[in-house]
């Protein structure tokens, strides 16, 4: 491929901007085998209007303190299959566990949470951070589900003191 993933960012992008941090992220999880880049591009051009339907849950703008203001989109990626999987459990197996005859029946409701989860349209996953403007989105960070919004924060403080590391 003789396209640059900078080049291949850009060309997803309509209005969007991003920082050098959220392209260094992107860059590392593409080249290391972490995330698939059309995952990643999948949920960006559905931000950017692109694409009419996402796989994952819909962007929601941030409920706590710390990042009020910004707004997170789910990127989904074979990682995350157990999660998903895990919160349709949850949900599910009250239900499961009272109307199941047997141990046998009870496997194959189990089981078939499986393709119901990769199915889903509201899989979770990890997040593309960025906030909105009247310009177009600006992408700040790419954050693991698990990290706290103060560690989300402090990255994006760290990185982003000023304009200088914004791309488009």
């Amino acid at each position: 491929m003789s396209e640059t993933l900078k080049e291949k960012i850009n060309s997803i992008l309509v209005s969007g901007k991003y920082s050098e941090l959220f392209y260094n992220q992107f860059l590392y999880l593409v080249k290391s085998g972490k995330m698939d880049f059309d995952f990643i591009a999948r949920e960006i051009e559905y931000l950017e209007g692109k694409r009419a339907d996402t796989s994952t849950k819909k962007e929601a703008m941030f409920r706590g303190e710390v990042l009020s203001g910004l707004w997170h989109k789910h990127i989904w990626n074979a990682h995350n299959i157990p999660r998903n999987i895990m919160n349709l459990l949850n949900k599910e197996f009250p239900a499961i566990s009272k109307n199941s005859k047997n141990d046998e029946e009870f496997l194959e409701k189990i089981l078939a949470l499986i393709p119901k989860s990769v199915a889903s349209k509201k899989k979770t996953g990890d997040w593309i951070v960025y906030q909105k403007n009247e310009s177009g989105n600006l992408y700040l960070t790419i954050a693991a589900h698990n990290e706290t919004d103060i560690e989300i924060y402090n990255r994006i403080k760290k990185y982003l003191h000023d304009n200088d590391n914004i791309k488009n």
